[in-house]
């Protein structure tokens, strides 16, 4: 197995590309320069996300399946950036998910990888520096209550869309009144605005134009809250 993945690793070396975008826009213009790696060997990966932003961070993520071990998996992603210059490497486990992080001198590379039963699966997450995070913050409307923890934009095929949590001390019903007042008030229109039975949360749905918002609130006691408010706002 281990010639094998010297093989696709010089295919890996020969074929390496970086992703470039036209016309990209602030977030796909920060990732634009990442390394791009390939495959697994005996592989496919697909894109999670080709450029967000976490909590200011960009990165991009894929996701992977292969007939390959995880061991194997490791091996590989190890050796394609040894030949490509200088970085930090650690191997960690957390579970059944092996993971390897990779510290260059501009990006960090995260590879996990779990065992299936064909062989493994996991993600390869590229990074910037978290030393040079820029502080970004939501504009989507929310009361001071709501505290966002998590803020996670996505700019893919000219689609822009951010992933917001945010925990409050209120109740999910109180809190998702207060929400429909105010997004109501900033000129969104409430397409569905209705309490949830299966879950004791709440359910709304909004749109501005050609944006679009959906909000769920559920209890968050496991978060440390009383409500965890969780919003996907497709910005265009």
């Amino acid at each position: 197995m281990r010639d094998c993945i010297r093989k696709w690793f010089g295919v890996l070396l020969a074929s390496s590309v970086v992703v470039t975008f036209a016309h990209a826009g602030e977030i796909a213009s920060l990732t634009s320069g990442f390394p791009e790696p390939a495959p697994p060997p005996n592989g496919e990966a697909q894109w999670v996300a080709q450029s967000m932003r976490m909590n200011g961070l960009p990165m991009t993520i894929k996701a992977f399946k292969t007939s390959a071990d995880v061991d194997d998996v490791i091996y590989f992603y190890e050796h394609w950036w040894r030949a490509k210059g200088k970085a930090d490497y650690t191997r960690s486990q957390r579970g059944e998910w092996s993971i390897l992080g990779i510290k260059t001198a501009e990006h960090y590379i995260t590879v996990q990888a779990r065992p299936t039963l064909g062989g493994s699966e996991g993600t390869i997450a590229v990074s910037g520096d978290p030393g040079k995070v820029k502080r970004v913050a939501t504009r989507f409307p929310h009361p001071k209550s709501a505290t966002v923890v998590t803020l996670q934009e996505y700019e893919d095929f000219g689609i822009r869309s951010e992933h917001i949590t945010l925990l409050s001390g209120r109740a999910p019903n109180i809190e998702a009144r207060e929400f429909a007042e105010m997004l109501t008030r900033s000129g969104w229109k409430l397409v569905m605005d209705q309490r949830a039975k299966k879950t004791q949360g709440h359910v709304i749905e909004a749109q501005k134009n050609a944006q679009h918002a959906h909000l769920s609130f559920l209890p968050g006691r496991e978060l440390g809250a009383t409500t965890a408010v969780t919003v996907v706002w497709k910005k265009s």
